[in-house]
């Protein structure tokens, strides 16, 4: 019988309330709320810098265009992507590598509203031949990491939205029972984990502000950069622990190979935040690609050990 200690059981029943459906629903409203917010404070900003009351390095920073306030609610709906990839790893392994491909996704897409902002309208595509370039290699590569994300979904058999591990104690084994409770542990450790990466590139962006408010010195954070390329680094070591722990499940070939491929493309991703253009995007659908590759290939494998052998 699996006997849970009572710190143990305190920090699973903590995980299920926050996995619990209704306080994921609140969140998202939440985060609704704060990108409804967010981008009316940016437009309103933008509004300012364009009417000149903003020191001029204060509206670089800012940006000039109210296209790239798109860019502000768009980081919102980011971040609960990310919580709900945390959420997604007790219940499956494929469904949280997964939430991985499209978070990359939806970062290469949010990047395009940044692109655009660098117009000043379409009599400029002429002169901003890079600019330009750049807004086609993400608008590509988004829409080339939507179809990749699906064909990985169908190839594993997985549904986008099993993020929430549904199955009740009674209906699995005591080995398996353990297992999940151990990647639930897991997923509560990278709940601080994220909240402390947040708190600690949002200190980060405030002290940046500050200095371009007070100093005018030259924003220097890369946004695209900050906050995603430490987490991803930490999903690396997660998911090898999710593999050594899945092994006292189960030791066959298949399963450990399509696990350890699973990593190996969690750090193409990571690898794929910190490239510059069109690099980024094309090594984020190599590292996509790979992981569709090896779904299908896993799939196969489990065809064949059920298929009877030839006498």
């Amino acid at each position: 019988m699996h006997v849970l200690t009572r710190p143990v059981a305190t920090l699973l029943a903590l995980f299920d309330r926050l996995a619990d459906r209704r306080a994921v629903e609140y969140l998202e409203r939440v985060v609704i709320q704060l990108s409804v917010l967010g981008l009316i404070a940016h437009l309103g900003l933008v509004a300012a810098s364009q009417a000149g009351l903003l020191s001029g390095s204060l509206s670089t920073h800012i940006g000039q265009s109210f296209l790239a306030a798109l860019y502000t609610p768009f980081s919102f709906i980011l971040f609960f992507e990310v919580f709900l990839l945390v959420l997604a790893l007790p219940a499956s392994t494929t469904v949280s590598l997964g939430k991985q491909y499209e978070i990359v996704s939806l970062i290469i897409l949010r990047s395009v509203f940044k692109d655009v902002a660098k117009f000043d309208g379409l009599s400029s595509l002429g002169s901003e031949q890079a600019a330009f370039f750049d807004v086609l290699v993400d608008m590509g590569g988004g829409v080339t990491m939507f179809l990749l994300v699906a064909l990985f979904y169908h190839v594993s058999q997985r549904r986008p939205k099993g993020t929430i591990l549904k199955r009740r104690a009674a209906d699995v084994s005591e080995r398996l029972q353990r297992f999940i409770d151990h990647k639930k542990l897991l997923a509560l450790g990278l709940t601080g984990v994220l909240i402390v990466l947040a708190l600690w590139s949002f200190i980060g962006w405030c002290i940046e502000t500050w200095g371009v408010v007070m100093h005018g010195r030259a924003a220097f954070l890369d946004v695209d950069q900050v906050f995603y390329v430490d987490f991803f680094t930490t999903m690396i070591f997660v998911d090898v622990l999710v593999l050594l722990l899945s092994m006292r499940q189960n030791t066959a070939y298949r399963l450990v190979f399509r696990n350890a491929g699973f990593v190996v493309s969690t750090i193409l991703l990571r690898f794929s935040l910190t490239l510059k253009k069109p690099y980024d995007v094309e090594l984020a659908l190599l590292a996509v690609t790979f992981g569709v590759a090896i779904a299908a290939i896993f799939r196969y494998w489990t065809w064949l050990s059920r298929t009877p052998a030839a006498e």
